[in-house]
């Protein structure tokens, strides 16, 4: 009874919503029966359908367990492979085969997600309203606002007013499961789910208890981790409640900069040609050892050309010998020459930033009657992490020559008339040098949802449910060490005052504090000067949010194939957010992690509908045939009225041969950050296609009222076989879909670079966000939020599952998750960018995606002991879509887009986890494991952008191993 009470609950959870008019979405579509089709209970499981917990025996009736499987994408009940829209099933098993410290690691490692933003991707996080140290997940690479992360089939409250959910706040002992809609999903769930949907699915059945701890380290000795869980559950009240607690901590320590690494220590950068119309060489090309041109630690002269070249000591004396140059100096980098290590682009951040989160989660199941249910969820999550940005590094600082602290040697060298040189210098590369030292940023992040409701019967197949849910998160972020720009060039210009040097703006306000600073040689400056140029910015984000919703359930009559299933409802959702910053920042004072202070507040108000149409069953063209439709009517009181719908085909002519079709109309409104942020400022890197000249230019960055809320078209088709039958072919289960997505007028705010190319190719609208200096030289482009024109994404994913049986309680299990992009398109005043393919990025640049990958799972079984291998491949791709390279048609060395080579070559990386299972009682189970990732420890690729590689794609870090321990009672 008990079993039966719970498995509806999963049912109810998953429907989550609200009511309004069933009869006039009678024909529309969205879902397969409620009932499990013959195909899928006649089917074997498999890792990435049905899977056993990690430390149970296993599976007994697969079958059986089967067909209690509720999935994710529609709010009527379906199973697995056979519902309209693709869906994906990662069960426990997978999550916890390779020992992963999160959800996050084991999903963004499946081909249809894009790794970019995470702890081993966080350079560029620091103040981009993000949430520092999270695991956003990024489906089609589309963004991760546009993927809608739901927890029980309800939303859960955003980790950052960017609008995604950290899956680090998520308990990963907890999960039961988690099932990936790859097809827009918005007339089912609202908002943000135009690339697709991620429903978290936690154990609200699990009884005793469960505990496991975990530590892991590099094969460097870097990067150690800790992960402690906890979890317990247990019925009371003769079965009517049932109650599950959980926590979960983990910490998991730096990996070390780039020059830990020898891939990386090789100094691969992007370098320009500065003679390439004339010399027989391309524009751009790719290279190691480059290092720094016109910068040194102790500092170095940079102009007039007779003091070019002129250094300094690290005691502030001039040093006795120039700067050696290398090939191809430009005002940043060059090949060889200067000194190595020099590249503060790779030498300061970390490989991976450091993390220490912990997670709560409780769930109240009790049955007030024999029809009314009531449930409590409670969760709060908190994460803290660190980041370092790249030092101090000024390559033209105006220095004049009545500057007291000038060298006399070098003062001797003067020309006569002279009155200023430009200098350049950078600071230390590490938290614990004696000079000016790296941005170091601090991060902390607080989530807490609670969500109660109740659930009922109405007679016959009815059903009611409702709920009200309040979440609040909170986000923080200190950095510490930047530039305070106003009072840094006050205390750079000093002359020589009665009793030592003092700022010249002294002289004409003696009571402003400025402190003079001395930056000749590494350290002569005093420690108020230093606290006088530098300090610490800070960025705080809130968001409330509150969400009600009340929905029916029901067969609205019994036709000739089968019931009229229908699902309609209300819901209500009201967004807050808040943000502040200290009064610098809100001036866009500082160098880096400026802020704006803001306040929005967004209330929207839906009515939505699905049925469920049967039009055929088991007739002689048919074994079954269902029409589906939702549609979803939406209020936004920042954007107006829309409306969404979907419509869903399934076919079946013979058992275990399925076709399966959608048709969609998604969207997704501008967040209030997206609307409001009155903007801020950090450093970024581009390369002027006019000149081919790479600077480091002020990036800034802000809202736009004007956003209007972005409109996407999908169409999926594809095929599911699911063979069944006595034969060996039994086990298998095969789906091909084509999707299609195509959004207009796409909420993004474009890469710099991005911004400078499209300007180069004839966009004269971008070329209005570019300033250059005096020189000419670009000083600052404005990467504001935009209404692009449009982004359009298509491709084919495949999922092949098979189990072959070994004898009692042995198996071997295979699943491969295969992904082929045709396109990814971004279309502009000037054309189409199409970044499918792309592997490499620029730095600061924009992202691309594989041509195709694969994952493959293969586990072995033997009793008490299994074995998994991961195997994922990431083919030959581009560097960069918008640079043309020998390989690529219409290449010239005369163009400024033009590359030596535009190719970034293959990776195979194989992960491999072991365990082992005792039972040293009757209902007490040990389990041993341990995890090697990065088995053969490949090295990625030379692809240099905001590392040596691009991190989205390739592994950093190299073999890591991971040994834990697993009990349950």
């Amino acid at each position: 009874m008990t079993r039966q009470r719970n498995t509806t609950r999963d049912v109810r959870a998953l429907r989550a919503a609200t009511p309004a008019s069933a009869i006039a979405l009678a024909l529309l579509a969205q879902a397969a029966p409620a009932q499990t089709a013959p195909a899928a209970r006649a089917s074997a499981p498999s890792a990435a359908t049905v899977e056993q917990t990690a430390v149970s025996p296993p599976v007994a009736d697969a079958a059986a367990d089967a067909a209690e499987i509720v999935v994710t994408g529609s709010r009527l009940a379906n199973t697995g492979f056979s519902a309209p829209t693709p869906v994906t099933v990662v069960g426990e098993q997978r999550i916890t085969a390779l020992a992963n410290t999160n959800l996050g690691d084991v999903l963004v490692k499946l081909p249809a997600f894009r790794n970019t933003t995470s702890p081993v991707t966080a350079l560029a996080a620091t103040g981009s309203g993000g949430n520092l140290g999270a695991r956003y997940l990024d489906l089609r690479g589309l963004g991760a606002n546009r993927t809608l992360v739901l927890v029980e089939g309800r939303r859960f409250v955003p980790s950052s007013i960017l609008g995604a959910v950290d899956s680090n706040l998520i308990p990963a002992l907890l999960v039961k499961r988690t099932e990936i809609v790859t097809g827009g999903a918005s007339a089912a769930y609202g908002s943000d789910a135009v690339s697709g949907v991620v429903n978290i699915l936690l154990d609200r059945e699990l009884k005793g208890i469960k505990a496991q701890i975990q530590r892991g380290i590099t094969e460097q000795g870097d990067g150690s981790s800790l992960l402690v869980s906890l979890a317990g559950g247990f019925e009371f009240a003769g079965g009517r409640g049932h109650l599950v607690a959980g926590g979960e901590y983990s910490n998991e320590k730096a990996v070390g900069g780039c020059y830990t690494r020898d891939w990386c220590a090789r100094e691969y950068g992007l370098v320009q040609n500065p003679d390439f119309r004339t010399n027989g060489q391309a524009a751009n090309f790719i290279s190691p050892n480059v290092r720094a041109a016109t910068l040194t630690a102790a500092g170095i002269v940079n102009g007039p050309g007779a003091l070019r070249g002129l250094q300094f000591n690290p005691d502030g004396s001039l040093g006795s010998q120039r700067f050696q140059y290398g090939t191809f100096p430009d005002i940043q980098f060059m090949v060889g020459g200067g000194t190595y290590g020099s590249n503060w682009r790779l030498a300061v951040p970390y490989l991976r930033i450091p993390i220490q989160r912990y997670s709560l989660f409780s769930n109240l199941d009790y049955d007030l009657t024999d029809d009314i249910k009531a449930f409590v969820t409670a969760s709060y999550g908190q994460s803290k992490a660190q980041n370092r940005g790249a030092a101090f590094f000024e390559r033209a600082l105006t220095i004049r020559t009545d500057n007291p602290y000038i060298p006399q040697a070098l003062r001797a060298q003067i020309p006569a008339g002279t009155t200023s040189f430009t200098f350049g210098r950078y600071g230390d590369f590490t938290l614990d040098g004696r000079d000016l030292k790296p941005t170091n940023a601090d991060g902390k992040a607080q989530s807490f949802r609670i969500a109660t409701g109740l659930s009922g019967s109405l007679g016959g197949s009815w059903k009611w449910d409702a709920y009200y849910q309040y979440g609040r998160s909170d986000n923080r972020i200190l950095v510490r060490n930047v530039k305070n720009i106003a009072n840094f060039n006050l205390a750079i210009d000093v002359v020589q005052g009665p009793n030592g040097p003092i700022c010249r703006s002294t002289l004409t306000n003696p009571t402003n504090g400025c402190q003079p600073l001395n930056l000749f040689g590494i350290g002569q400056f005093s420690e108020a000067a230093r606290n006088y140029a530098f300090g610490t910015p800070r960025i705080e984000q809130h968001l409330t949010q509150h969400v009600g919703a009340v929905s029916v359930t029901g067969n609205l009559a019994e036709l000739w194939a089968g019931p009229l299933s229908v699902a309609t409802g209300l819901e209500f959702r009201q967004d807050i957010t808040r943000a502040d910053a200290d009064a610098i920042g809100q001036a866009v004072g500082w160098q880096y992690n400026n802020g704006g202070r803001y306040h929005g507040k967004i209330t929207t108000k839906e009515i939505f509908g699905e049925a469920s149409l049967p039009l055929a069953r088991d007739w002689s063209f048919a074994k079954l045939l269902d029409l589906n439709g939702a549609v979803r009517h939406t209020d936004y009181s920042t954007s107006g009225q829309v409306t969404t719908w979907k419509l869903g085909l399934v076919y079946e002519p013979v058992t275990g041969v399925r076709f399966r079709g959608t048709r969609s109309r998604d969207i997704r409104a501008p967040t209030a950050q997206e609307l409001y942020n009155p903007g801020g400022a950090t450093p970024g890197g581009v390369t002027d296609r006019t000149t081919n000249v790479n600077a480091t230019v002020r990036v800034r960055t802000g809202g736009n009222p004007n956003l209007v809320p972005e409109v996407a078209t999908t169409w999926t088709g594809g095929v599911v076989l699911t063979p069944g039958g006595p034969g060996w072919l039994r086990p298998l289960r095969l789906s091909v879909d084509w999707y299609d997505i195509s959004i207009k007028g796409a909420v993004a705010a474009l890469a710099a670079q991005q911004i400078v190319d499209r300007c180069f190719a004839g966009a004269t609208d971008l070329c209005a966000l570019i300033t250059r200096g005096s020189d000419g030289i670009i000083s600052e482009v404005r990467a504001l939020q935009l209404n692009l024109n449009r982004l359009i994404t298509r491709g084919v994913d495949a999922e092949l599952d098979y189990r072959l049986p070994l004898g009692a309680g042995k198996s071997l299990d295979f699943n491969l998750l295969g992904s082929y992009v045709k396109d990814l398109i971004t279309v502009d005043a000037v054309g189409p960018v199409d970044r499918a393919g792309q592997t490499g990025q620029q730095y600061l640049g924009a992202l691309g995606v594989p041509k195709w990958n694969l994952t493959a799972t293969t586990t072995l079984q033997l009793g008490k002991f299994s074995a998994t291998v991961e195997n994922r491949y990431i083919p030959r791709g581009k560097y960069d879509s918008t640079l043309i390279g020998p390989e690529d048609p219409g290449y010239s060395n005369t163009l400024a887009t033009s590359i030596a080579s535009n190719r970034i070559a293959a990776r195979f990386y194989t992960n491999l986890g072991l365990r082992y299972l005792v039972r040293p009682g009757t209902r007490a189970e040990v389990e041993f494991y341990g995890a090697i990732n990065n088995l053969f420890d490949r090295d990625p690729p030379p692809s240099p952008g905001n590392t040596g590689t691009n991190p989205t794609l390739f592994d950093t870090i190299g073999r890591s191993f991971q040994v834990g321990i697993r009990a349950r009672y």
